[in-house]
């Protein structure tokens, strides 16, 4: 258990699509140090794309999963605790029921971030700490593959350019396409077409992406694997490099296992191995559409984004 006095310590829990995500986090200088941070898969848009609304099973996964956070939060001795949500929020027509649950449970109210707040502070985190140092004065594209959505933005000099929140994730497109296994390689070209339709929407600014930055639950998995991780860290995926050959080669290793042999894969977590290949694929897609051959993963992202924003001082409400 972190413990901490600071006045300045936050506590931020990213409530995403498929995971809940937990930072607590000081400001030193410039500099955001993480002191925790803890992960939770609770798939809370499981059935929204079918029914358009947050189902009960995964609210209350979802809700019970904040309330531990929270309580950790409290228990370190933080300072404020700032609660986001995505793009589930953004696309349920009852988000405003979980608010208000979340609210009466824990007394933390949410904030749910538009479209263009989820890019931009997603950027920013991403581009923190040795980022920001190293790619300054570059172009350079950050992409967020999400549950439900994934996010584009590009900018230069620490300003952002262009931002996109486009409509596939690994959960969206693994109930619309992906839950049988295993998956023949005609069908894995199949929904990497349907990617392809709609990222090629974006040609132009995929086709000048200077230094490509990808952050998020998916390509810290791909990391994992490629490294045959039997116990995750940040530090040990953060700055590493994943090629369109490496994507390539584990598009074919999800597709070609059950459900059940997935989990099985050094690196992979469990809680993760429906979603994977949905996920590979975006990547690839993307990849490909840029015309790039390989690309960096940050481990910081979205919530990081957030926690520099308000101890830098910026607006929050």
């Amino acid at each position: 258990m972190v413990n901490v006095e600071d006045r300045r310590t936050l506590a931020v829990i990213d409530i995403g699509s498929n995971s809940i995500k937990l930072l607590i986090a000081i400001l030193q200088g410039e500099e955001l140090v993480s002191l925790d941070e803890r992960i939770e898969i609770t798939r809370l848009s499981e059935g929204l794309a079918k029914e358009g609304l947050l189902l009960p099973e995964p609210m209350r996964r979802t809700i019970e999963g904040v309330e531990r956070f929270v309580w950790v939060a409290r228990e370190a001795g933080v300072s404020q605790i700032v609660v986001i949500g995505t793009m589930a929020f953004r696309s349920a027509s009852n988000s405003s029921s979980f608010v208000e649950t979340l609210l009466d449970r824990t007394g933390v109210s949410m904030k749910i971030l538009s479209g263009d707040e989820d890019s931009e502070f997603a950027f920013r985190g991403a581009l923190s700490g040795i980022w920001e140092d190293k790619y300054l004065s570059q172009n350079v594209t950050v992409f967020d593959i999400g549950g439900g959505s994934t996010e584009l933005v590009q900018g230069k000099g620490g300003n952002i350019i262009h931002r996109w929140s486009l409509p596939i994730g690994s959960v969206v497109l693994t109930e619309k396409f992906l839950q049988k296994t295993p998956v023949s390689s005609e069908y894995v070209h199949k929904v990497r077409l349907e990617i392809r339709k709609i990222l090629s929407n974006r040609w132009d600014f995929l086709s000048q992406v200077g230094t490509l930055v990808g952050v998020g639950g998916t390509v810290t998995a791909m990391v994992a694997v490629k490294l045959g991780l039997y116990s995750y860290t940040p530090e040990s995926v953060h700055g590493i490099s994943l090629s369109l050959g490496e994507i390539k080669r584990q598009i074919f290793l999800y597709s070609s296992k059950t459900l059940e042999e997935r989990c099985l894969i050094p690196g992979l977590s469990p809680g993760r191995a429906d979603i994977i290949l949905a996920g590979a694929c975006i990547v690839a897609e993307i990849l490909n559409i840029a015309r790039e051959e390989k690309f960096v993963v940050s481990h910081r992202g979205l919530r990081h984004g957030v926690a520099l924003h308000i101890l830098q001082g910026g607006h929050f409400s």
